[in-house]
């Protein structure tokens, strides 16, 4: 009997998740330090202990910024890829030598072809597909090298080919098509707002798991910076907040066992610290219908946002003990705004999620 073939959609959300898997308990073990640090911050307890309250900064920051070292090992182990070869290999998107060559303003080549410059910190799809790359360079390199000599040159050709692919083809290619989705939202910005806080706030989840949405975090800085208003991503990212965070309530009154702690857990994350990695890959992205009712939440609460044009005057982490940012006594409806478009995707996400999600029956032992 023929076996049915697979949708190549889910397929390659299986693979995100399973990469993702063992990496999620370091993120969320580190969204918690940092609503530890919010909490800390609010009862004044760093006043007189220098820069402790910055140190921890540094604590819970950290692996987010290498997370795609991190994602390097589990994806090297779930393909079935030497681990070192892989971490060694990503690690060139991170070296500092490489960022400042990147930084530098003008156009870098390799034997002729040009690189395009990018920011790999944060990177989680080009991480995985580079990975699955070197899987299969590994193999073919370890077939055609004798056993004498492999020891010696596998490594060299395989970190050599693999460091060069994700920094000259792979990361640009992504980072192209990136770049076109953001050119695509920022012509419904501006033309179509409504649309595209529609669009946006659905889409988001996708970006955040995909690392993509780091482009328009850079464009948001660039405004704050230049401006002291952005135009309204962040509020976007609030939203995904709350959706998250009525998803993973609906989760956890739906279901026992390791589940219900993890949406638990994920689900106060997302909501006091606007860290929503945990969420989304310890909940939606493995159940999947919380990541559907996410999407249907987060674009019902766009529309509002669109009505209302909604942004933020500050950077912070989206959660609700970093709600102010986007107060300013210029603009008082702004604020009251953005709690609204929260409340909305909160409770959207809770809704959708309790009527679409059941929880898998365990198998049998």
């Amino acid at each position: 009997m023929r076996q049915a073939r697979r949708n190549p959609v889910l397929m390659a959300m299986d693979t995100v998740s399973a990469c993702m898997k063992p990496v999620v308990p370091v993120l969320l073990g580190c969204g918690l330090i940092k609503l530890l640090v919010l909490l800390m911050g609010l009862t004044g307890a760093f006043a007189h202990l220098g820069d402790t309250e910055a140190l921890i900064g540094c604590v819970d920051s950290a692996p987010f910024y290498f997370l795609p070292m991190l994602l390097a090992y589990s994806a090297a182990v779930n393909f079935g890829c030497n681990p070192c070869y892989a971490i060694a290999a990503v690690a060139v998107m991170l070296f500092p030598d490489f960022l400042a060559l990147m930084g530098e303003g003008r156009t870098i080549s390799f034997l002729g072809l040009p690189v395009q410059a990018a920011n790999y910190a944060y990177s989680v799809i080009p991480v995985i597909v580079l990975v699955y790359v070197l899987k299969w360079i590994q193999r073919v390199v370890e077939a055609k090298i004798p056993a004498i000599i492999r020891d010696m040159f596998v490594p060299l050709v395989v970190i050599l080919l693999g460091g060069v692919l994700g920094v000259v083809i792979i990361g640009p290619v992504i980072s192209l098509l990136s770049g076109l989705l953001s050119g695509g939202v920022g012509f419904l910005q501006t033309h179509y707002p409504v649309a595209a806080w529609v669009v946006m706030c659905a889409i988001l989840p996708l970006l955040v798991m995909t690392g993509t949405h780091w482009i328009f975090v850079s464009i948001m800085l660039e405004q704050l910076g230049t401006t002291g208003v952005e135009s309204g991503f962040h509020v976007s990212c609030f939203v995904l907040s709350m959706t998250l965070t009525g998803a993973c309530l609906a989760v956890f009154l739906k279901s026992r066992g390791e589940v219900k702690q993890t949406a638990l857990s994920a689900g106060v994350t997302a909501l006091a610290t606007g860290t929503s990695e945990p969420a989304l890959f310890g909940i939606c992205l493995p159940l999947r219908t919380p990541l559907v009712a996410i999407m249907v939440a987060g674009g019902i609460a766009g529309i509002w946002q669109g009505l209302r044009g909604l942004h933020s005057y500050v950077y912070a982490f989206p959660g609700i003990f970093s709600i102010l940012m986007f107060s300013s006594p210029a603009e008082p409806g702004n604020l009251p705004g953005v709690l609204i478009a929260g409340a909305i995707g909160f409770v959207a996400s809770l809704l959708i999620t309790l009527a679409i999600y059941r929880e898998k029956p365990k198998a049998a032992e």
